[in-house]
């Protein structure tokens, strides 16, 4: 079995790196070729085999006007330009079937080459969807044979636009355990680290000054670390974040890390890690990561982080937005390293067992196969 996996973004985040997880773990039967909108090999190691290719797709212009106007612009500098180039890959490389990730109707050029070339597609949905009427209409259609949501609440999500119940199934995303399974955090001041995309929806900014009122009233020394970097178009977020460290008198605390490739290196000398988004996650990798290191965890209450973090048994909820309640759940793990313990001990049980990828692929691959039996 042949699967062409097509991954749209224009940036490198936690949508390929599952990608990369699955492939590690797919049986020998099945042979992946994987296509992205930006080099991938700047960001990350690609598998030895993978056949891998990069769409030179030019980011479209921000459209104005009305929907009309937006769709035509979104035909003609992106869907256009992909279903193009996917047309050539098919050819070269005749798969079985496709394999999208992203939204549903970013990935709609994927679906669509695939119906011209009689393939079935799987969309798998690692987000909320956009709701208008585009995306209802994709759903509703049926231009994906199939698609995987990332967790019940996005699920819940494609149900409300349309996409009848038996033509989706949930999965969570698969987490790669680190190298090293020890749990034990290094000696020394307490690290508090937070790593995701630099963007406002994930709350960096509600993270620092949770800090700042931390350390108003906390007396012992700890450390933070903010890792992660800014996509193209929000450099201006990445720079406000440190003049707000700076500003709050954080800067002989806060350490920004950039772009961190071992993400387990990070959390191996983290004793708190902290998901601060102030919309509602779809999933949460970076929250997954830090619970199969065994490192406790504090989410801010919406989407799929209310799933897999279960409030006092693997981690702690904080309400989006909410510095001051995040400044307490801080401060409270800063004072009882017991608490971090338990909580990072039974984290990393639940996800060694809910985000295995040896289960995903298998659960994954029999997808595949079923729907291939009814194309």
């Amino acid at each position: 079995m042949r699967v062409l996996y097509v991954e749209m973004a224009f940036g490198f985040g936690g949508s390929l790196t599952g990608l990369l997880h699955l492939f590690k773990h797919l049986p020998a039967n099945v042979e992946p070729v994987l296509v992205t909108g930006f080099d991938a090999r700047l960001y990350t190691e690609l598998p030895d085999g993978l056949t891998y290719e990069v769409a030179e797709i030019p980011k479209a212009p921000d459209a104005r006007g009305g929907a009309l106007r937006q769709l035509a612009s979104f035909y003609r500098h992106n869907a256009s330009p992909w279903m193009k180039h996917l047309d050539g890959t098919i050819r070269r490389h005749r798969p079985d079937l496709i394999h999208t990730a992203n939204s549903v109707f970013s990935n709609a050029p994927a679906a669509l080459a695939g119906r011209r070339h009689k393939l079935p597609s799987v969309g798998y949905q690692k987000g909320f969807e956009w709701g208008g009427l585009p995306n209802r209409y994709v759903l509703r259609r049926g231009w994906f044979s199939h698609h995987i949501a990332s967790s019940i609440s996005v699920a819940e999500r494609l149900f409300e636009l349309g996409l009848p119940r038996e033509r989706c199934t949930v999965m969570y995303e698969p987490v790669e355990p680190p190298p090293d399974t020890t749990t034990e955090r290094s000696e020394g001041s307490p690290v508090v680290a937070m790593y995701s995309i630099l963007q406002p929806w994930k709350g960096q900014d509600v993270f620092l000054r949770a800090v700042a009122k931390v350390r108003a009233r906390y007396r012992e020394p700890f450390r933070v670390i903010i890792a992660g970097s800014a996509p193209e178009g929000f450099a201006d977020y990445a720079d406000g974040l440190k003049s707000l460290a700076a500003e709050l008198g954080l800067n002989d605390v806060v350490e920004f890390s950039g772009h961190v490739r071992d993400i387990f290196g990070v959390l191996a000398r983290t004793d708190i890690a902290v998901h601060a988004s102030v919309e509602p996650e779809p999933f949460g990798r970076v929250i997954g990561e830090a619970m199969i290191s065994g490192v406790a965890v504090i989410a801010t209450k919406g989407g799929g982080a209310a799933e897999i973090v279960h409030h006092e048994e693997t981690g702690l909820h904080v309400p989006m937005g909410d510095d001051a309640a995040m400044a307490e759940a801080i401060e409270r793990l800063l004072r009882d390293p017991e608490l971090r313990r338990s909580l990072g001990k039974r984290a990393r049980e639940f996800a060694l067992r809910e985000f295995r990828p040896a289960l995903h692929a298998e659960r994954v691959v029999a997808l595949y196969e079923e729907v291939l039996a009814g194309k």
